[in-house]
């Protein structure tokens, strides 16, 4: 899995809101390919207390988010 980052929304809710963040995640993900910057391996750990990000390589956790900061999307594309 790749972390594409995460970014705020101007509401809580709504579909549209949800893809114009991932709009927005995947035009930085485009910058940093064109600047030649891979982006990092990461994995997922989903429990009550809410989603950490970990690095695998030095299990350094860089993003942890409690629950009422996660929406989960459907696919869209």
């Amino acid at each position: 899995m790749a972390f594409l980052g995460s970014t705020e929304v101007d509401q809580p809710k709504g579909i549209e809101v949800v893809k114009e963040g991932i709009r927005k995640l995947k035009f930085n993900q485009q910058l940093r390919k064109a600047e030649g910057n891979k982006i990092p391996k990461v994995e997922l750990t989903i429990s009550i207390d809410g989603v950490a990000i970990q690095e695998p390589k030095t299990k350094c956790v860089p993003e942890t988010f409690i629950p009422d900061q996660v929406q989960l999307s459907p696919n869209t594309t």
